[in-house]
């Protein structure tokens, strides 16, 4: 699946970073430096991954749609997503790197990810994407699943 957006802006005084990914042993797969960043936590929302090829969520704008017309997407959760996501814009805007975490980093991160940068200030040109392997996302997506319910 191809996200709609091209890794990074850069402006001759700053970098502005957008990541997403997932988390191998408990520990993020990526580059930004933690500390440093605003951590975005996307595994509470429905998670798409068994859906994707049945349903045929072939974009990054399926896979938004999706979740939130989710039965578990409740009101709560959406207002946390929308929180989530001006707060994300706000420190990215401000020039603080932003790192969305789910379980494999590649359909719920991304699908927030895209909505911050289209919310952005100023244009972003990609955003940098850092899977798990799909063999680890496979075996950790049932402790997922127990987790939320």
């Amino acid at each position: 699946m191809e996200a709609s957006l091209p890794v990074f802006y850069r402006s001759s005084t700053e970098t502005r970073r957008l990541e997403t990914g997932g988390r191998r042993n408990n520990e993020p797969v990526g580059n930004i430096d933690q500390d440093d960043a605003v951590i975005v936590n996307a595994r509470v929302y429905p998670n798409p991954y068994n859906f994707i090829k049945p349903l045929g969520l072939d974009t990054y704008d399926h896979v938004h749609e999706w979740i939130m017309k989710h039965p578990n997407m409740t009101r709560k959760l959406r207002m946390r997503w929308e929180r989530q996501v001006l707060l994300a814009v706000d420190k990215l805007n401000a020039g603080i790197p932003i790192r969305i975490e789910c379980l494999g980093g590649r359909h719920r991160s991304v699908a927030m990810a895209i909505e911050i940068a289209l919310r952005a200030s100023f244009p972003i040109r990609s955003i940098v994407h850092n899977c798990v392997p799909e063999t680890h996302a496979n075996e950790e997506k049932e402790n997922e699943n127990s987790d939320s319910e």
